[in-house]
């Protein structure tokens, strides 16, 4: 087993969460380069997302078209009944793997990186050294906050993980713990507009189309001066 200074452990996730999460150049992390792989690989999903629910709706169509051709036809032999049952089984086959297929790229969208997810975060300064346990430990449990420490290195690294259903908690939280702040501290505070993203509604469920898919994995790392000793 080993041992790890708090404090030094503190300082180090303090910093990384200044910069990396709540500082002004956060968006920064992601490179232009990046950024454009991630666009065009969300157009793909869009536009295949769009074909295959265009193709769910002409294979719901077709299926009702062939409930009425027994429905209107003069003449039912064994021969026409045969055939439209296995028009249905091979539409419901179809209907299935087009479902799969859906749901698969639904997968991808939730698991999808979105940069934006940050924009729901406040800009402001955030010391630990000041939050009661109360309240810095629901803001690391709201950001998923990981530290994975390297004894023979001695160095620590930092991850949070933010997604569309967990954003929400993550800037309450982070704005509980601006509040708990000294006033001379909080009083420095920036707090930013969230804007949606271009392209979206500002009314109405449209505008949290982009905020509520996809998740953020931000890393940092840093070197732990004292240690504190192990066994």
């Amino acid at each position: 087993m080993f041992r790890v200074r708090e404090d030094e452990l503190l300082v180090g996730v303090n910093r990384f969460l200044a910069h990396e999460v709540f500082g002004p150049y956060r968006r920064s992390l992601f490179a232009a380069g990046r950024a454009d792989q991630e666009q065009a690989a969300e157009k793909d999903r869009e536009d295949q997302i769009a074909v295959v629910e265009r193709a769910l709706r002409e294979n719901r169509t077709r299926s009702t078209n062939l409930l009425r051709s027994l429905e209107v036809a003069t003449e039912v032999t064994d021969e026409f009944v045969r055939d439209v049952n296995n028009r249905r089984v091979e539409l419901q086959a179809e209907r299935t793997r087009l479902e799969g297929q859906l749901a698969a790229f639904e997968d991808q969208v939730r698991e999808a990186v979105n940069p934006e997810l940050l924009d729901c975060l406040l800009i402001t300064g955030v010391d630990l050294d000041l939050l009661p346990d109360e309240v810095s430990r629901p803001l690391f449990e709201a950001l998923r906050l990981e530290i994975h420490y390297d004894y023979e290195t001695r160095t620590a690294v930092c991850r949070i993980t933010l997604t569309g259903d967990t954003v929400g908690a993550a800037e309450r939280a982070a704005t509980e713990a601006v509040a708990a702040l000294p006033k001379q501290r909080s009083a420095r505070s920036e707090q930013v507009c969230v804007v949606p993203p271009a392209g979206l509604h500002t009314d109405g469920p449209a505008s949290d189309q982009r905020i509520s898919s996809g998740m953020l994995v931000i890393e940092g790392s840093f070197l732990v001066d004292d240690p504190g000793g192990g066994a």
